[in-house]
C-alpha cells in the first residue's frame, strides 16, 4: 500500500522525469517518450518509471535502449532537482496499458450483436 508521502513524491519524479526527457536527453532513439506514470518504492530507493512510445516493436525497443542509457543521467539531474535524501533508482517499463484496453474493446466490439439492443426483447 503506498503512503501519501510515496504517491506524492512519484508524482513530483514523474513531472521531473518527463521534463528532462522532453529537455535534457538528446538521444533521438527517445524522442516521442511519454512517460505515463512512477511506482516508487515504499523506501524510495527504486522506481519503476512507465512509458509509452509511437511506433512498432523496433521503436519501442530502440526508445527502451535510449532509456537504459540515460537513466543514470536523468537519475542524477532529477536528485539535484528534488533534492531528496536518496535518489530512487530508476527503472524504465514500457506501458501496456494502451494496448491491453484496445484488445479488450476489439474482443467486446466482436460479441456484441449486430440488431444493438433490440437482442433484449426476447
Amino acid at each position: 500500500m503506498a503512503t501519501r508521502r510515496t504517491e506524492r513524491v512519484s508524482a513530483l519524479l514523474q513531472e521531473a522525469i518527463a521534463e528532462q526527457i522532453a529537455r535534457g536527453i538528446k538521444d533521438p532513439r527517445v524522442a516521442g517518450v511519454t512517460v505515463t506514470g512512477v511506482d516508487a518504492s515504499p523506501d524510495l530507493r527504486q522506481a519503476a518509471v512507465y512509458y509509452r512510445v509511437l511506433g512498432d516493436e523496433t521503436d519501442r525497443a530502440r526508445a527502451q535502449g535510449g532509456l537504459a542509457r540515460a537513466a543514470g543521467y536523468i537519475q542524477s539531474v532529477v536528485g539535484r532537482e528534488l533534492r531528496l535524501r536518496y535518489t530512487p533508482s530508476l527503472r524504465f517499463v514500457f506501458d501496456p496499458t494502451l494496448d491491453v484496453a484496445s484488445r479488450v474493446d476489439a474482443l467486446l466490439a466482436g460479441t456484441a450483436s449486430p440488431e444493438g439492443d433490440d437482442s433484449l426483447d426476447g
